[in-house]
């Protein structure tokens, strides 16, 4: 294998390039399962497994022709893996496929690459600006907006993000049934350089497999503006990635290390909300709150500075292959120790047990207090180990006083917990204790799945925030500005939940609901919903919430849009 080199030459004029050959001295083993079963899906040799390191720009990949499948690659590099269906039977799910493994030399690692098998396709059209077709783009649709919504219910623990590649104006979107998306169409740096703004997203309900899904259809928009700027520390990142969004569309782009951000706008969208994220090393770092503008035309400017994100770190992912006949203890990055006892997972031969950060998390009345692990085994054919035939094995999770501090938790409301995929509920294994002297929660169990610390916000001494009310201040063309209040005698808020609908509709999967952060715990917060339709009667409402929970839903207010 070779790391790619970028080369520009001048007319006349010879480069010349030297490539170094590294040896595939290393292998990883790709199981590739199928989340919502459990089990391993069929070997297909239309599914290509795709490795890469994303450091040197380096991919290997191959057909699964058998499930596992083992592939060649250097060692001492990190790797992260996904699969491309040629048919797109089956949707990865990316954001429990995204931590890397790295493999030592002569080693062989495993790497579990969840999927869902698809119910449906969506056909897309895009155009640029002059209403051709886009020659080259990407269309994607994700449940994101269903997913954050049930992080204050009990929904869905699952993100689903799908795509596909634009060629010539059309696309084609594989969909799992029972899930409300988004979906829009958008494309690279060369996007910006072309100053192209990517059209509004497009709502899809796909609520069981007899659901017809119609086509959808976008077309590009030039810009008539830009906001550029500088991003303080920027230096200090590992990754940035800064985003615009307004009722008429929305640009993002990504942005080096050190250099300043470009981002599309367009005068005739009115009001922007536009902000940066970043991650350094384990920690995210986001926009402490957008800057909410109306651009003028051409070049506009604004400067941001990232706070990081409190008290939740994802950490590398640990995967261990080990003699089952000897006792092992794995610990993963947030101190985390699994202990397993010798012949507890088989009674001879070798397994690899591996710990995942589940960043596809849903909070019931017991909330994770840290990103939870997704412990999985598999014995030496690259089978899930189910269930323990040996016994039982032990995980003991950390957890601080400054994580409790920060969420305002009683050390008393705190249990580990296991997330359970058939019941969508968080249950307590028969053995768990806590140890409030060392910060240690202990489970023991004889099944692998998604354990963490948990509180249970209705033992917590912190109380949901009393009904805030909800002001009207101003309307636009196609946003509404309202003013959140809670009262000071209430229990301080970190983020409001915002609903709004047309006058007068019942049904709730037609009501729009936007999520607002209240990082400072304000008693007052104004806002801008946007993306309404003009000269149209809506009506709003609110709820206030924190650790604890929501409050219940303020009365409707009615307005009109301009």
């Amino acid at each position: 294998a070779v790391t790619p080199q970028d080369v520009t030459v001048a007319e006349g004029e010879t480069a010349a390039l030297e490539f170094t050959l590294l040896p595939l001295d290393a292998t990883i083993r790709a199981v590739v399962k199928n989340f919502a079963t459990g089990k391993k899906i069929e070997a297909d040799p239309s599914i290509n497994v795709n490795l890469w390191n994303e450091a040197d720009d380096m991919g290997h990949w191959t057909r699964l022709d058998e499930n596992p499948v083992e592939i060649a690659v250097v060692s001492d590099k990190s790797y992260s893996g996904g699969i491309w269906s040629e048919n797109q039977r089956y949707i990865p799910l990316w954001s429990m496929n995204s931590e890397a493994i790295k493999v030592q030399s002569g080693e062989t690692e495993t790497m579990v690459l969840n999927v869902l098998e698809q119910d449906g396709s969506l056909h897309v059209t895009a155009n640029d600006p002059n209403g051709d077709p886009v020659e080259h783009g990407w269309a994607w649709c994700g449940n994101w907006e269903e997913v954050d919504f049930a992080l204050d219910t009990v929904s869905t623990n699952t993100v689903i993000n799908s795509g596909g590649e634009i060629r010539n104006g059309q696309a084609d979107i594989s969909l799992v049934a029972g899930h409300s998306y988004r979906c829009g169409v958008g494309g690279g740096k060369e996007f910006v350089e072309e100053g192209w703004l990517s059209p509004p997203e497009q709502s899809v309900e796909f609520s069981s497999k007899n659901t017809a899904l119609d086509g959808l259809d976008f077309t590009f928009t030039q810009a008539d503006a830009t906001l550029t700027g500088s991003i303080e520390n920027s230096e200090a990142f590992d990754s940035i990635w800064c985003w615009a969004w307004s009722e008429g569309g929305s640009s993002w782009t990504e942005v080096e290390s050190g250099e300043k951000y470009r981002l599309n706008l367009s005068t005739a969208n009115g009001e922007w909300a536009t902000g940066c994220d970043a991650v350094s090393g384990e920690d995210w770092y986001v926009t402490d709150k957008p800057y909410e503008f109306t651009p003028d035309k051409g070049k506009n400017t604004h400067n941001f500075s990232l706070v990081k994100m409190g008290a939740w770190k994802v950490y590398e992912a640990v995967s261990e292959t080990f003699d089952v006949t000897e006792n092992k203890v794995i610990t993963y990055g947030d101190g985390t120790r699994l202990t397993i006892p010798a012949g507890t997972l088989a009674t001879e031969g070798n397994v690899t047990v591996r710990g995942t950060p589940e960043t596809n998390i849903v909070r019931t009345d017991d909330h994770p207090l840290t990103i939870p692990v997704d412990w999985e085994a598999l014995d030496s054919d690259g089978n899930l180990i189910e269930t323990f035939p040996g016994g039982t094995v032990t995980i003991e999770i950390p957890y601080s006083d400054e994580a409790l501090a920060e969420w305002g938790i009683e050390e008393d409301s705190l249990v580990g917990k296991y997330w359970d995929d058939l019941s969508g509920t968080w249950k307590q294994p028969d053995n768990v204790s806590i140890d409030k002297d060392s910060n240690i929660i202990t489970i023991t169990t004889d099944h692998f799945t998604q354990y963490g610390a948990t509180y249970n916000a209705r033992v917590s001494s912190t109380r949901k925030p009393k009904m805030p009310t909800v002001t009207v201040k101003s309307t636009g063309k196609h946003n509404v500005k309202v003013a959140l209040r809670t009262k000071k005698t209430s229990p301080k808020s970190t983020r409001f939940v915002v609903q709004v609908r047309k006058f007068g509709t019942a049904s709730k999967s037609n009501w729009e609901t936007t999520k607002l952060q209240n990082a400072k715990k304000k008693t007052r917060l104004v806002r801008s919903i946007q993306k309404l339709k003009r000269t149209t009667n809506y009506e709003v409402r609110a709820k206030a919430c924190n650790s604890a929970g929501c409050s219940q839903s303020s009365d409707w207010q009615n307005f009109k849009t301009e």
